[in-house]
């Protein structure tokens, strides 16, 4: 028992200096790290110190080298010259180089010849499907043969073809103001000079009767 209670009075004792002896430690470090820190800015200040004295020699170097310049910007504009050498310096005015005479252009010749074609004159306009040819094609068509053409009906038009499904609202615009309308196979014909169906000619009787069977035979023979 009594090993065990001086053990446990050693222990504490050590316990209480190693507690005692850290505040010690760490104010030893903290100044060893502001002299550090000391030292280290002591180190810059020379350090600038000797790069000012260095530019400073540089500076006085160049100053010596070179003679100072005036301040100031420098003029851009030349001084005034007295308004008698002026009107002597002053050049004489060019002289304008002669012009070439127009060349004279011929008019061109103005066609006032009066338009040939099946539709000469004339203000077509179209409604519905053709089944053989397209619209486009048959108002270019019919800007070839001498008319207009147009897609659709106006208060200008002379004519009205009327195609398959037509439209009402041309048909009653066409009636309204008076526009005689025609079909698609009398434009046709009308335009190229054949009928839109050409009717096949009725196919000859092959047939022999016994006459002409008996002439056969007696020529042959």
């Amino acid at each position: 028992m009594t090993t065990f209670l001086s053990l446990f009075i050693v222990l504490d004792i050590v316990y209480m200096v190693y507690m005692l002896s850290r505040p010690a430690a760490a104010r030893r470090k903290m100044q060893r790290e502001k002299e550090r820190q000391a030292a280290e800015r002591q180190a810059k200040a020379e350090a600038r110190k000797q790069e000012q004295a260095a530019a400073k020699a540089n500076k006085a170097a160049k100053a010596v080298a070179q003679p100072p310049r005036k301040r100031g910007r420098p003029r851009k504009n030349p001084p005034k010259q007295p308004a008698a050498a002026r009107k002597q310096a002053k050049p004489a005015a060019p002289v304008p180089a002669e012009r070439p005479a127009p060349v004279p252009v011929e008019p061109k010749p103005v066609n006032n010849a009066p338009k040939t074609g099946a539709f000469a004159g004339e203000v077509v306009a179209f409604t519905g499907t053709c089944p053989k040819m397209e619209r486009r094609y048959m108002v270019s068509h019919v800007n070839r043969l001498g008319g207009q053409g147009y897609d659709t009906i106006n208060t200008r038009c002379t004519l009205l073809v009327v195609a398959e499904n037509p439209g009402r609202n041309q048909l009653d615009k066409a009636a309204r103001w008076n526009v005689p309308t025609i079909t698609w196979e009398e434009w046709w014909e009308r335009a190229f000079n054949y009928p839109a169906y050409v009717k096949p000619k009725p196919a000859e009787d092959d047939t022999v009767s016994l006459d002409q069977f008996a002439n056969l035979i007696h020529n042959a023979a």
